[in-house]
């Protein structure tokens, strides 16, 4: 399944979910090869990636590291529960690199030869060991938030926090209030819980003549109700704030990465534009992009613009 990813305005628009299971081995061998190893675990090398699986197992390992994303997946699907603990993004490097370092090596190895499966073995360690310390840096995270909400007498209601792109030590917030949300970050090297937070209304009520719409009523069930309203002249803008800010701290209230065009027609029902994530249209804008990618390592550091 494609899946956009918040880094769009770096230009890296769209990616396949399955590509990175792929890189790292996860793909299930042919019947024919499960037959002839009689269901063993068996290490081969194809042009494109390493196999290195079980019969079925390819896919367990995909739906639980899935489970560890900012995207979630539905586990018990039709059961419309999604699974997410939001402790990893989509594409991280410190996740990824090792594997892609793992495989090239196991390619000089010959297809016989028994460290390649204690290298393989290495490379699975190394992930899962990462996944454990990005809920660990999350519960750090959380605890950095809630001691800031308290700092600031802010009555949350209730509470997510995400890693932002491409690393684990800067997180982002998105704090419940009864009339609004308040957007914020820290870093797990922050010498302290002061967090800046930007507001930005819910305006849930500019949705109210439309509540009964079926096509409102999707949209609403895809934001998790995590979501807020800004009405424009032309349409009804609902704002997804799981997936954030293009421009992280630097966005202005009214911009968000995905963002639901409603547009009212002459009978009174409802018409929805898909959202257009931002992407760089020029060589200015994508400087700019860089620029905050490089601002976004440096706030993971501890450093504060």
């Amino acid at each position: 399944d494609i899946v956009f990813q918040w880094q769009s305005f770096l230009g890296l628009s769209y990616i396949d979910k399955n590509f990175e299971a792929h890189l790292l081995g996860w793909r299930a061998p042919s019947p024919d090869a499960a037959a002839s190893t009689k269901e063993k675990l068996v290490t081969t090398v194809d042009p494109y990636v390493l196999v290195s699986i079980k019969p079925l197992f390819p896919k367990r390992t995909h739906i639980a590291l899935d489970c560890f994303t900012t995207w979630g997946t539905h586990v018990f699907w039709p059961i419309n529960a999604p699974i997410s603990t939001n402790s990893i993004f989509v594409a991280d490097p410190i996740y990824t690199v090792p594997f892609i370092v793992l495989l090239i090596t196991l390619m000089f190895f010959n297809r016989e030869n028994t460290r390649r499966r204690k290298i393989n073995a290495t490379a699975l360690f190394l992930s899962s060991a990462y996944l454990m310390i990005a809920l660990v840096l999350k519960g750090f995270a959380n605890t950095g938030f809630e001691e800031s909400f308290k700092a600031q007498n802010m009555e949350v209601i209730d509470y997510k926090s995400r890693p932002t792109p491409l690393n684990s030590l800067l997180w982002t917030v998105n704090a419940e209030v009864k009339d609004g949300y308040y957007l914020g970050y820290y870093s797990v090297l922050d010498e302290n819980t002061d967090v800046n937070y930007l507001y930005v209304p819910k305006n849930h009520e500019v949705l109210d003549p439309f509540r009964e719409d079926e096509q409102v009523k999707k949209v609403i069930k895809m934001t998790h109700g995590w979501y807020t309203v800004t009405p424009t002249d032309s349409c009804i803008l609902v704002n997804d704030l799981r997936f954030g800010q293009p421009m992280g701290w630097r966005s202005k209230p009214d911009e968000f990465v995905f963002q639901y065009r409603l547009y009212e027609k002459d009978d009174g029902s409802i018409v929805v534009g898909a959202p257009r994530p931002p992407r760089p249209k020029n060589d200015e804008e994508r400087a700019e992009a860089y620029d905050m990618l490089s601002a976004i390592f440096n706030r993971a550091l501890g450093k504060k613009d």
